[in-house]
């Protein structure tokens, strides 16, 4: 058994941030299923939106958020964490943060989706997330467990955090005793056919807290990135916004531009408008390529992309790049005050995995590393001015050794391809309706699976089976279509449901007015 003062999970740019943040007199241990470059930070080609610009101001980047994320982001939050932009980068600069720049050394801010103005940082052209997350790296003093899965959160008997059970690469069963756990395991993107994320983001944190008694709010916000590259009917990886601000074009095979004549932004519609504009022309037997040939000097702008491209047979210099809508990032996730403090006492989410309300029903683009940024910070802060105590409960459990094989015949990929047709870009009532029954029979029908003991393949697919629950629940009750939840059978967004958000706990489903709520099951 093993001991912390703060345990995190996770390995992306909120959980770094913090764990570099927090006082060095503390016993931090961050435990993480992969190795620590295995998160979606990592893999981020956007950059990080922030006001450093002198024509830019905080009331001007509130506003774009909150007209991408169609009037149902939490204005206070909103507000918090983008007045915060300005220190928080300021602060990673001095630091040794390198970002790009222009010929005068001015910042060269880059233009993205919904952005009414230049604001994006980049490091390395659309290598910010890697920069960023080697950076953050260095500059930890933890303990570190990787390739080591939490398979449950322990709670003492006034319902408080007191520890975990995980499972090492061993395959060996173990426990952390801590006062203070720190989510920080990103989102749930892969549990889609098509995604931008890491294998790995299936919605374990979701699912943990859930289970722990932490309350979920707004999981149908789905947003899926309009450009993935697609090769032989897969998406092989993403192709940054950054590209359609720098001036490429979404163009069917013949060249006809399909984004001027839908938005006024065109190609930089906020993201849902130009992925369920895409969609419908797949939908219709079109397909759809990202032109970038007019970019000048790609390969040094875009080394990600470049290198890309090149993995598969392609030259963005000469080719168009065939793309498809795939999941990308949670705007739902579990519900938390602004340092990051969930329902459950001790218990603490950051990231993609918390809802603070920053992105309402859609995210905007390069918002995300911001707000792990400022959210680790704030977290950080708290817990260094806490009296960190041991917690009370002793964690000597009689665990039994890992089954011996699975017990889920259901696959992976057969969840995948009926997540991605059933909640994917647009729904509808009868696949909605179909697919809940669906995923309730297959958790009823595993019910005796034990999570702790099973396989790793089978605790994948209960996290995944919860992670597709949530989505397909909340999507079913929201019968409007706002932001990145397209319902078909209602197709507007409705005074009626603005500002309502969907709870959901161990104990029941709510919907909540942001002044009354109102119990449906």
């Amino acid at each position: 058994m093993k001991r912390a003062d703060i345990v995190i999970v996770g390995s992306g740019v909120a959980a770094l941030q913090i764990a570099r943040k927090l006082r060095s007199d503390l016993n931090v241990i961050i435990i993480t299923k992969g190795k620590w470059e295995d998160s979606n930070s990592y893999r981020a080609q956007g950059g990080i939106a922030a006001v450093v610009s002198p024509i830019d101001n905080v009331d001007l980047h509130v506003k774009d958020t909150i007209q991408a994320g169609e009037n149902h982001n939490n204005l206070s939050s909103t507000k918090w964490i983008v007045k915060n932009s300005t220190s928080q980068l300021d602060s990673l600069i001095q630091e040794g943060f390198e970002v790009d720049r222009k010929m005068d050394g001015s910042i060269d801010l880059g233009l993205e989706g919904a952005h009414s103005t230049n604001r994006i940082i980049h490091s390395g052209g659309d290598a910010t997330g890697v920069n960023l997350c080697e950076f953050m790296y260095k500059d930890t003093n933890v303990t570190w467990m990787e390739h080591s899965t939490v398979r449950k959160i322990l709670l003492d008997n006034q319902r408080k955090v007191s520890g975990l059970v995980y499972v090492d690469e061993n395959n060996q069963i173990g426990t952390i005793t801590t006062s203070h756990l720190i989510l920080a395991t990103g989102g749930g993107g892969s549990i889609y056919k098509h995604s931008s994320n890491q294998q790995g983001a299936l919605g374990d944190g979701y699912y943990l807290a859930h289970e722990a008694g932490a309350v979920l709010v707004d999981m149908e916000f789905v947003q899926f990135h309009p450009t993935l590259l697609q090769v032989k009917n897969h998406a092989v990886g993403l192709l940054t916004e950054a590209l359609r601000g720098a001036g490429a074009t979404l163009v069917t095979k013949n060249g006809l531009r399909i984004m001027q004549d839908v938005h006024s932004g065109g190609e930089l519609a906020p993201r849902h408008i130009v992925a369920h504009t895409i969609y419908q022309h797949i939908r219709a037997g079109s397909s759809i390529y990202l032109d970038c040939r007019r970019i000048k000097n790609l390969k040094k702008k875009f080394p990600s992309l470049w290198n890309l491209s090149q993995l598969n047979n392609l030259d963005p210099t000469q080719d168009l790049l065939p793309v498809i809508p795939g999941s990308h990032f949670f705007m739902g996730g579990i519900e938390v005050d602004y340092k990051g403090e969930t329902a459950v006492e001790g218990l603490y989410a950051i990231g993609e995995v918390s809802c603070t309300g920053l992105h309402g029903a859609n995210r905007l683009a390069s918002n995300s590393l911001l707000e792990g940024i400022v959210q680790g910070n704030a977290l950080a802060d708290y817990l260094n001015n806490s009296r960190i105590l041991s917690p009370s409960a002793d964690l000597s459990l009689e665990i039994s050794s890992l089954d011996d094989g699975d017990k889920i015949t259901v696959s992976k990929e057969t969840i995948q391809d009926l997540t991605m047709s059933h909640i994917g870009i647009i729904r509808n009532k009868e696949d909605l309706e179909w697919f809940y029954n669906w995923v309730q029979e297959q958790l009823s029908m595993y019910r005796d699976v034990n999570p702790i003991t099973c396989t790793a393949s089978d605790f994948e697919k209960i996290i995944m089976l919860h992670t597709a629950l949530f989505v397909a629940r909340g999507a079913n009750l929201r019968k409007e279509s706002r932001g990145a939840h397209v319902y078909a059978n209602y197709p507007n967004a409705t005074p009626a449901w603005e500002k309502l958000d969907i709870l959901q706990s161990n104990i029941d489903v709510k919907i909540r007015g942001r002044k009354h709520e109102q119990i449906v099951r």
